[in-house]
C-alpha cells in the first residue's frame, strides 16, 4: 500500500506540535506563577536539581526511543516483540538511572557547588525511571500513528504538575514542593500510560534476539548524539560555580523562550521517523527525498516566523 507522505507528515507534525505547544503554554503559565512564588533564586535552584537526573535520562535512552517508534510503525503491522523489547529495555535502563541518581546525589550536589541540593536530587530518582518509561510509551504511540495520544503525555504532565507544585508552595514547602510535584506527576502518569499501552499492544513480549537487533540499530544513533547530551549539564555546572541562583533563574527563563521552536522541530523529526518505515522499497528514494524537503521547508518556516515574532520583544 502506497503511503501518503504528505498526509502522514502533516498529521504527525500538526498533532505533536499542537499538543506540545498546549503543554508548553500550561508549563509557561505555571512557571510564571512558580517563579513569582519562589523568586529567581528558588526557581534557579529547581533547575539545578534537574541537571544530572536529566542527563541520566538522556544518556540511558541508548537511542531506544526512536527504534521503538520505528518498529511500531512497521509497514507490515507493528512488530510487537521488538516494540515491547525496546520498552522493557528502557524500563531497565530507567531503573538503573534512578538507582544512580539516588546513590550519587551527594556527589552531583558537590559538582554543583551546592551540597544542600542532594536531598532534592534523591527525590527525583523515581522521576528518572518514570520519565524513561513514559518516553518509550510516547514514541510507541507515535509509531502507531496515534500522535494525539502520544502528545497528551506532555499535556497531562503539566496539567498535573502545575497545580500540585503551586499548592505545595502555598503550603510552605517551597523548592521541595516543586521537586516533589515533578516526581509525583511522572510516576502517576507512567502508571496510567502503562495501562493504555497494555490495552494497545496487549501482552508484553521479550526476546534476546529482538534485544540484540534493537540495540544494533539504536546504539550507533545514540553514540552520534552523545556529545550534544553533555552541553546542557556542562553549562549548568559552570553556571552553578560562577553565577548566583538569581542569575541562573533568569538564564533559565531566557532559555525557555526557545521552547516553541524546539517543540516544532521535535514534532517534525518524530513525524518523519514514523513515516519512513511505512514506505515501500521501490519508493524509498523518492519518498525519503520528499520527507527531507518537507522537513526542511517546515523547519525553516517555523524558525523564520518565530524569529520575526520574538525579535521586537527582545
Amino acid at each position: 500500500m502506497e503511503v501518503d507522505v504528505e498526509h502522514r507528515m502533516a498529521a504527525g507534525t500538526i498533532a505533536l506540535t499542537a499538543s506540545g505547544l498546549l503543554a508548553s503554554l500550561l508549563g509557561l503559565i505555571f512557571s510564571i506563577v512558580i517563579a513569582r512564588l519562589l523568586g529567581p533564586e528558588g526557581y534557579g535552584l529547581v533547575g539545578l536539581a534537574f541537571t544530572y537526573p536529566s542527563l541520566l535520562i538522556s544518556l540511558l535512552d541508548m537511542g531506544l526511543g526512536g527504534i521503538v517508534a520505528k518498529y511500531a510503525a512497521s509497514r507490515s503491522g507493528y512488530d510487537r516483540i521488538h516494540v515491547w523489547t525496546g520498552i522493557l529495555a528502557k524500563a531497565v535502563l530507567g531503573a538503573l538511572g534512578a538507582i544512580i541518581t539516588y546513590f550519587c546525589a551527594d556527589y552531583f550536589a558537590q559538582l554543583l557547588a551546592r551540597p544542600y541540593v542532594a536531598s532534592y536530587i534523591k527525590i527525583l530518582s523515581p522521576y528518572v525511571f518514570a520519565s524513561s518509561l513514559l518516553g518509550a510509551f510516547s514514541m510507541a504511540l507515535s509509531g502507531l500513528g496515534r500522535y494525539w495520544l502520544s502528545g497528551s503525555t506532555s499535556i497531562m504532565y503539566y496539567a498535573l504538575k502545575g497545580p500540585l507544585a503551586v499548592g505545595l508552595i502555598l503550603l510552605g514547602y517551597g523548592v521541595l514542593g516543586v521537586v516533589v510535584s515533578h516526581t509525583i506527576s511522572y510516576v502517576a502518569l507512567s502508571i496510567v500510560y502503562t495501562l493504555i499501552i497494555l490495552m494497545t499492544l496487549r501482552k508484553p513480549a521479550f526476546s534476546k534476539r529482538a534485544l540484540s537487533e534493537v540495540l544494533v540499530q539504536a546504539l550507533p544513533l545514540h553514540v552520534a548524539s552523545l556529545s550534544g547530551l553533555f552541553v546542557g549539564p556542562v553549562i549548568s555546572t559552570l553556571l552553578a560555580r560562577h553565577a548566583s541562583n538569581y542569575e541562573i533563574g533568569n538564564f533559565n527563563v531566557a532559555g525557555a523562550s526557545l521552547t516553541p521552536v524546539n517543540i516544532a522541530i521535535s514534532a517534525i523529526s518524530v513525524a518523519a521517523l514514523t513515516t519512513m518505515p511505512l514506505i515501500n522499497g521501490n519508493d524509498l528514494e523518492s519518498k525519503t527525498s520528499q520527507i527531507l524537503v518537507y522537513s526542511l521547508a517546515i523547519s525553516s518556516a517555523v524558525i523564520a516566523g518565530y524569529a520575526a515574532v520574538l525579535a521586537p520583544l527582545i
